[in-house]
């Protein structure tokens, strides 16, 4: 099923609604799946317009303020993430990576820009869903919630 939304454009019902996009993050040009959650009756909540609009207009601050976010995240829970791992030479791999943006964005890949479901008007949600190395399980999320970085975590904090 496709739809021509005025705002979102051309989108395919998969779950959710999708279309790719481009985006360069981390270094790297991506084409991602962008997904607007959604029955398949193609009605969405204003505030995921709203919050596409936002996204959409203040792409090139939102890329800089992830990419500086993701450094910082990584620096600051590198104890966690090698807690995790008893083989001492894979702590290592993650050790070295310490302070070195591109050494750390290379543990990630963007998959998906998630625009959720919220229920609340005044609440604008959108996040970039990640695999990165050293969480496979959960992957990683960078969710901004009316315009402002509110959190890093695992995929689940959009989902």
């Amino acid at each position: 099923m496709e739809l021509n939304h005025h705002i979102f454009g051309k989108l395919t019902f998969n779950y959710g609604w999708t279309r790719d996009m481009t985006v360069t993050i981390f270094g790297e040009q991506y084409v991602l799946e962008m997904i607007i959650d959604a029955d398949d009756d193609g009605k969405f909540e204003v505030n995921q317009e709203r919050a596409y609009i936002f996204f959409k207009e203040h792409l090139d601050e939102i890329v800089k303020e992830a990419n500086c976010a993701i450094v910082s995240y990584y620096n600051r829970e590198i104890s966690n993430i090698v807690s995790g791992y008893t083989n001492t030479d894979e702590k290592q791999y993650f050790l070295d990576k310490i302070g070195d943006k591109e050494q750390i964005y290379s543990l990630l890949k963007l998959k998906q820009i998630m625009f959720p479901l919220t229920f609340d008007e005044n609440v604008e949600e959108f996040g970039f869903l990640c695999d990165c190395d050293w969480d496979k399980e959960n992957g990683l999320a960078i969710k901004f919630t009316n315009g402002v970085l509110s959190e890093i975590g695992p995929q689940d904090i959009l989902l």
